[in-house]
């Protein structure tokens, strides 16, 4: 009587450790977990609010989701599109990087990240300012009002930072631009531009200084009556 209930005893031990094994093998092996990609995005730009110049400046990018390979494209403020390629972006992290780029002009930029599996970034706003110490600022045009005519009448800008390289933009009232550069202006000191010229429309006059293709001073207006 013993030997049988030591048998039976064994029986039941072999058929559950058999359970046990079948079990474990019906289940499939486990998956590898993959870590989703994190979207990319910026969140800021230092500086902040940098000043424009003629040289490339070094910009501080930060936000989510940066990738080996991703490129920068800016819009400046006059609609014009740059690009600055992988090859020419630094310190690449997941949260930031560092890329040269030119801030010629003052105004809004906009920049955007493109990853190279073509993944954007939302546009992300970057305001450049001239630098107060050497950007021209016209601060009055005299005449500020004057009458319709059809001959000469001299015009004086009156402000700070004025040089030889500079370009007076005349915008009439029917939107077409006149040029004077410094063969058509005297040049007194770093204060005051004069010049002639004919006020034949009613409306208003819109005057800036420019170099090159760049406006680099503020604008003020003439009313014409």
């Amino acid at each position: 009587m013993v030997k049988r209930e030591v048998f039976l005893r064994g029986r039941s031990l072999w058929a559950a450790a058999t359970m046990v094994a079948l079990a474990s093998c019906s289940h499939s092996p486990t998956a590898p977990t993959v870590t989703p990609l994190v979207p990319v995005s910026l969140a800021s730009v230092t500086p902040a609010s940098p000043i424009r110049g003629e040289t490339a400046q070094l910009l501080r990018i930060a936000g989510l989701g940066f990738r080996p390979g991703l490129a920068l494209t800016i819009m400046d403020p006059g609609g014009q599109s740059i690009t600055i390629p992988t090859g020419d972006i630094q310190n690449l992290l997941p949260t930031s990087f560092d890329a040269p780029v030119f801030l010629r002009q003052a105004g809004r930029y906009s920049i955007v990240i493109r990853q190279q599996d073509g993944e954007m970034s939302g546009a992300f706003g970057l305001d450049v300012r001239n630098d107060p110490l050497t950007t021209p600022q016209i601060e009055t045009v005299s005449p500020s009002q004057t009458l319709v005519d059809t001959v000469n009448q001299p015009v004086a800008l009156i402000g700070v930072n004025f040089d030889e390289s500079l370009i007076v933009h005349i915008v009439g009232p029917d939107n077409v631009l006149m040029v004077k550069d410094n063969v058509d202006f005297t040049l007194d000191g770093r204060e005051l531009i004069q010049f002639t010229m004919i006020f034949d429309k009613i409306g208003t006059y819109t005057f800036s200084l420019w170099k090159g293709s760049v406006q680099v001073s503020n604008s003020s207006d003439v009313r014409v009556h």
